[in-house]
């Protein structure tokens, strides 16, 4: 082979290797930019997860203390069964009530059972 093709092929050599080394170091920092992209969009999803579950169990627990004290100011059974009614269809996140004894305090012991569940 001549000097030329000789100095030409390794010409050729050189511009690939650094056309590789290129093509590949821009593969791992695109790579390295996703991944550090993805964990940010992650974090950020869970924490407003967190924040819409953390609302609506707030929500929850306010509306179950609405419904407990009118319950609560309810006279009669049969008041109390339209009441009950009444807040079902006003809070369909409850999928139903159920009444225990003034005697049995929170937590529920396993001797009270519930007086109404509707």
């Amino acid at each position: 082979m001549s000097m030329r093709v000789k100095a030409a092929l390794v010409i050729i050599l050189i511009v690939f290797a650094i056309t590789t080394a290129n093509f590949v170091s821009s593969l791992v920092f695109t790579r390295q930019g996703l991944i550090e992209a993805m964990e940010k969009w992650q974090t950020l999803d869970r924490d407003l997860a967190d924040k819409l579950v953390s609302t609506q169990i707030s929500l929850l627990k306010s509306n179950a203390a609405t419904v407990a004290e009118r319950l609560r100011n309810a006279r009669a059974k049969e008041e109390m069964i339209e009441l009950m009614k009444s807040q079902l269809e006003e809070f369909p996140d409850f999928m139903s009530f159920a009444v225990f004894p003034r005697e049995c305090a929170l937590p529920v012991s396993t001797t009270c059972l519930p007086l109404r569940i509707f």
